[in-house]
């Protein structure tokens, strides 16, 4: 229902059909699909979303992303009975920060303000952006003031027309690197993919669930029931059913070889066998999946 600046998706879409969405959760119960999220746009759009979750019946893990609109008690109730992990989108502890990428900030309060009230555990998810970063130890004032479970630090990913909105500088994340280590009230969360934050906090990847996850632990089913490695990796692919995707997809392959060490400009920076970004960071790594983050304001050349 917004116009969010920093919005990747197509307006000019539908509503999955219900017989496509029933196909694809009877897939996954029988591969053993370990949880499930309603990504949007807006879920809570959604005609037949409540008629989706009561399909899917506590057979998978539920996780909703959602701007907060449309929430009230009765939804509140719903998710409480299905044991939805919600998660409220927000960019900003004012709505003058916040409108710099999203908008509907006084919906996700109110929203927020219900969720406290019933003491319903939720999330902020928080996409890191330049013209947000010095607002964050004011966000998390907001979360702890929300009693928020915890807050989720997204990657800045490419918009609608391809091109990433205010980037992040080497200080910024060094700011935000400081402000997380020196908050001990709130718990932060880095998103997986957000692998050039995770090795800049020194954690590094460790197992093949750090850093991106599309085709390692993870894929997407499109509206139309077609498959991409995820929502932000537009590589459709048209299967049969998921785990012949999954088993036989020639894209997924690739990104489970071609690893950062190995690709263009990534494969002479000092930090690459610690870090695993995500390919929509940037329009080059995107639009060639051999492409490293040419734009990364971390990268430090090997010594010869």
């Amino acid at each position: 229902p917004y116009n969010c600046a920093g919005c990747y998706k197509s307006k000019k879409t539908k509503d999955m059909n219900l017989d496509v969405f029933r196909k694809v959760i009877n897939e996954a119960v029988t591969i053993n699909v370990k949880s499930i999220m309603f990504n949007g746009g807006e879920p809570m759009v959604v005609e037949n979303l409540k008629e989706m979750i009561n399909y899917v019946n506590h057979r998978i893990p539920i996780t909703i992303f959602t701007s907060g609109y449309n929430i009230d008690e009765k939804w509140i109730d719903f998710f409480m009975v299905h044991n939805v992990r919600l998660y409220i989108s927000i960019n900003g502890s004012t709505d003058q920060v916040n409108s710099l990428s999203r908008d509907g900030y006084s919906i996700a309060m109110t929203a927020m303000k219900l969720l406290r009230k019933s003491k319903y555990p939720y999330y902020i998810n928080w996409v890191a952006r330049n013209d947000n970063i010095y607002d964050f130890p004011n966000l998390i004032e907001l979360a702890k003031y929300m009693k928020v479970t915890g807050v989720n630090i997204v990657a800045n990913k490419l918009d609608g027309n391809g091109s990433i909105q205010s980037p992040l500088t080497k200080t910024d994340y060094n700011f935000l690197i400081n402000t997380i280590r020196n908050e001990k009230d709130c718990v932060i969360s880095i998103q997986r993919c957000f692998g050039t934050l995770i090795q800049e906090m020194g954690r590094g990847m460790t197992t093949f669930l750090d850093g991106c996850q599309a085709g390692i632990s993870a894929c997407a089913v499109m509206l139309d029931g077609s498959y991409q490695p995820c929502t932000h990796l537009n590589y459709p692919e048209a299967y049969d059913d998921i785990f012949s995707y999954w088993s036989r997809s020639p894209i997924l392959e690739f990104l489970r070889r071609f690893k950062t060490p190995s690709l263009t400009h990534c494969e002479k920076c000092s930090k690459n066998k610690f870090c695993s970004f995500c390919r929509a960071m940037s329009a080059n790594s995107h639009n060639n999946l051999k492409n490293g983050y040419e734009e990364c304001p971390l990268y430090e050349k090997q010594l010869e």
